[in-house]
């Protein structure tokens, strides 16, 4: 049974590979922090699920690495907690996006709309986790780069001790129709991005977890061999 430890996303054998979201947040536009090694998070969205995530788990097993899962808080049923209690328990961090996964957060009269998610999904976590559990990670739906008029919504996260988190490198299997068709295009769209944003010790790669990204999971092994020949340590955002 893995040791768990009160008030954070992860058990306590995972200290030594977790970073403050706050640092990494501000290592992300190309500042200088307490990070001054190449650090990279995997982290994966839209779980959690009992098709896709449990396999994702396998194959960061394989290849002994951790990374961070954005948990949408409506996918956590009594079959879903498993997998949820074995995201926590192998080590890997639980992040927070969202309750219901809307695109509205930005909407004129909905600024509380993002800290009232956060606690209906942390309620939802901490039924599966414990009462002590606790994640002050964030990623808005869509991420924070992709709309305007979140100063509100992001004070009311900051005010709780929040970090919102977007990624400054990607797969592109968030595209649909429009994204990657092939595990070389894929890779290549990653590749594309690591030269898109400002240059940083640290990667946040945006992956998602969701049935049916298939293609995401079969570049898994190739994304983490990446990172792994550059001298990147993987890391959890807590």
């Amino acid at each position: 049974m893995a040791a768990t430890q009160s008030g954070t996303n992860h058990i306590a054998s995972a200290n030594a590979y977790a970073y403050p979201a706050s640092t990494v947040h501000v290592a992300m536009t190309g500042a200088k922090t307490s990070i001054n090694h190449k650090v990279v998070f995997l982290t994966f969205d839209d779980g959690v699920n009992t098709s896709m995530s449990p396999r994702v788990l396998a194959t960061l097993k394989q290849y002994g690495v951790h990374a961070t899962f954005f948990i949408v808080g409506n996918t956590i049923n009594s079959t879903t907690a498993p997998v949820l209690k074995q995201e926590y328990e192998s080590g890997h961090g639980i992040a927070i996006h969202s309750f219901t996964h809307p695109y509205n957060f930005n909407a004129p009269g909905n600024s509380g709309g993002a800290i009232r998610e956060y606690y209906q999904t942390l309620s939802a976590m901490r039924n599966v986790l414990g009462p002590k559990f606790d994640s002050k990670v964030w990623r808005y739906p869509g991420g924070h780069m992709s709309w305007r008029g979140l100063a509100a919504s992001d004070a009311n996260l900051s005010a709780e001790g929040i970090t919102w988190m977007d990624w400054n490198a990607a797969v592109g299997d968030a595209l649909g129709a429009s994204g990657p068709k092939t595990a070389a295009a894929m890779l290549q769209y990653h590749a594309k991005t690591l030269v898109s944003f400002p240059q940083s010790n640290v990667e946040v790669v945006l992956i998602h977890d969701s049935v049916g990204k298939e293609l995401s999971l079969q570049i898994l092994p190739q994304i983490i061999d990446y990172y792994k020949q550059h001298g990147y340590q993987f890391g959890i955002l807590s």
